[in-house]
């Protein structure tokens, strides 16, 4: 299944997505398990997490939001391990989390308004 054609998709099936979703979560919680340094950046196995939380706002599912978010954090601070701290930042996740959905968010996408949307109705954008 090509998760960045279902998410542009403006006639997606929600049912199909949320199966992505949910196999997706498992892959990436599977592989945050993993010494950082030890991670594949194979997407089928490594799933983005800007693809998480994409497809999480698609599917207007607060719960799933917040689950995504929560890799996104996870990811975030192991990547950014002790720089946030020494650019006077309390954290990196606006950073991050812009990044994740920025893809989204630029050029002709069918998703790009409806997941704009729900980002500032979740309040993240």
């Amino acid at each position: 299944m090509d998760i960045q054609a279902l998410v542009n998709d403006p006639g997606r099936d929600p049912a199909a997505l949320r199966q992505w979703f949910s196999l997706a979560l498992v892959k990436k919680l599977g592989v945050l398990r993993q010494p950082y340094h030890c991670r594949t950046a194979d997407a089928k196995i490594n799933p983005p997490a800007g693809l998480l939380l994409a497809a999480a706002l698609l599917l207007d599912d607060g719960e799933a939001v917040a689950t995504a978010l929560g890799v996104l954090q996870a990811e975030d601070e192991e990547r950014g391990c002790g720089r946030a701290a020494a650019d006077g930042e309390s954290s990196l996740l606006p950073q991050a989390l812009r990044q994740a959905l920025e893809p989204f968010l630029t050029g002709d996408r069918g998703g790009r308004e409806e997941i704009l949307a729900r980002a500032r109705r979740y309040g993240l954008w």
